[in-house]
């Protein structure tokens, strides 16, 4: 490999080099800021829930980054990649990245509503119809057609890419849900390319689109969800197991325990104290109080260090799941979501988006 080594225009912290190959061009980025590392090397496949573990004041940083990282590859056509450590991300990497770090921002919108109407109702209510009034869709809608465009953008170059056809299909699930057409040609188009899975990420993509296609319109088809089930628990993909219980209790027509599940879920009470026994390696457990303002306060015995977080929780009895935004030791982000598998009489029980079992005992 050659030494010679062209500056690259400084990218807010980021510094940069590109580094002429024998064969491409690799772009080169050192990184200062650790919120920004942490978001270019996490990965870019869907997740059940909220897309990524960015905090709000955060995503205007890692956006304005993003882009200037395009400019990057603009200004030098030939490179394939850019390097930060051990991560290589391409063009299509990058791309994909942007969008989901808009659809974070449309989410974010939409948890800042929730916040702010249980502030003005002074209560934690969870009749959504009350929650929704005031709600800003079209800006909502606006960041996810932005996405949307963009992705849209790289499938012309890549039209096989089915990481790309499956983050336009989930986009167009919320944008057009009375029109289950659009996203059903772009999921099935998935099925065809991975219909014989060479490795574990097109096994899980198969999964994926199976599962939305079995949702994509109403009646769902159950046989098909529940293959798609199987499909995640072989992969060992605990969290998207548990979401699709989730749908299936949501939606099995004649079930008892389910109207059962479902009106328990109606007239549970979030708010109060809580034990919560984690199923970690460590035996962790966790002590929250949950406010009616939609605050919360934490503390946590984790392999002998003590931490405590505070911030904002919501719960979204439509995916049955509750939301926690805050911070830890008043400095690190906090974010945790919990699919609520089932309600028992003096608490619920789930599993995270981590994949880890989380049991909420109330204290008394």
């Amino acid at each position: 490999m050659s030494d010679n080594k062209i500056d690259v225009d400084k990218i807010n912290d980021l510094s940069g080099v590109v580094i002429a190959g024998e064969k491409n061009q690799v772009i080169t980025i050192n990184i200062q800021n650790s919120d920004l590392k942490e978001y270019l090397k996490s990965s870019n496949e869907s997740k059940p829930g909220l897309n990524s573990n960015v905090m709000p004041e955060n995503i205007g940083v890692i956006k304005d980054s993003l882009d200037k990282m395009s400019d990057a590859f603009n200004k030098y056509k030939n490179s394939k990649e850019i390097h930060v450590e051990d991560e290589h991300i391409t063009r299509t990497d990058l791309v994909i990245k942007k969008a989901i770090l808009l659809k974070t921002e449309a989410e974010q919108i939409w948890f800042d509503h929730i916040n702010k109407r249980r502030k003005e109702l002074g209560r934690v209510e969870n009749d959504m119809n009350e929650l929704r009034q005031g709600f800003d869709r079209l800006n909502y809608e606006r960041k996810l057609h932005e996405a949307y465009t963009i992705l849209e953008g790289i499938n012309k170059s890549e039209p096989t890419n089915t990481e790309v056809l499956l983050n336009m299909a989930k986009l167009l699930m919320v944008l057009t849900p009375d029109d289950p057409t659009d996203e059903e040609k772009l999921l099935y188009k998935v099925v065809n390319l991975v219909s014989e899975p060479k490795n574990e990420t097109e096994k899980f993509q198969l999964a994926q689109a199976n599962l939305y296609l079995s949702i994509s319109s109403r009646p769902f088809n159950h046989g098909a969800i529940k293959s798609a089930r199987k499909m995640f628990s072989d992969l060992g993909r605990a969290e998207w197991v548990s979401h699709v219980d989730n749908i299936l209790k949501d939606n099995e027509p004649g079930s008892v325990s389910i109207v059962s599940q479902n009106m328990h879920q109606q007239s549970f009470q979030f708010p109060g104290k809580w034990q919560v026994i984690i199923t970690d390696a460590f035996g962790s457990t966790m002590m929250m109080d949950l406010l009616p303002t939609g605050m919360f306060t934490a503390s946590q015995q984790s392999a002998g260090i003590s931490l405590s977080a505070n911030g904002n929780w919501s719960y979204d009895p439509v995916a049955r799941s509750v939301y926690f935004q805050g911070w830890v030791n008043n400095y690190m982000p906090f974010l945790m979501q919990i699919f609520i598998e089932s309600f028992f009489q003096d608490g619920f029980q789930g599993i995270g988006a981590d994949g880890i079992g989380y049991q909420f005992r109330k204290v008394r």
